[in-house]
């Protein structure tokens, strides 16, 4: 009698199991074959804009200074001003 509810308890927990196993591959199948990759469009709407580039320390040095080249270091300090 026990060996036989051992076998019983058995198919139904194997039943069990493959059964959730099939669940979760048909639910990642349907997710995935569902996903939209339609094309989307980003609209960005500018009006009147006026930006100025500053850079004083950069402005301040002479021609033979503003010569970059490796493993030199050069003073910059760019700003961006709303105007």
């Amino acid at each position: 009698m026990k060996l036989k509810k051992l076998f019983f308890s058995n198919i139904f927990l194997s039943i069990l199991i493959v059964s959730s196993i099939l669940s979760v591959i048909v639910g990642t199948t349907s997710a995935m074959l569902t996903v939209s990759l339609s094309e989307k469009t980003n609209v960005f709407t500018f009006s009147n804009i006026s930006i100025k580039l500053v850079e004083e320390k950069w402005s301040a040095l002479d021609n033979d200074d503003k010569i970059v080249y490796p493993s030199r270091e050069v003073p910059k300090d760019p700003k961006i001003i709303n105007n």
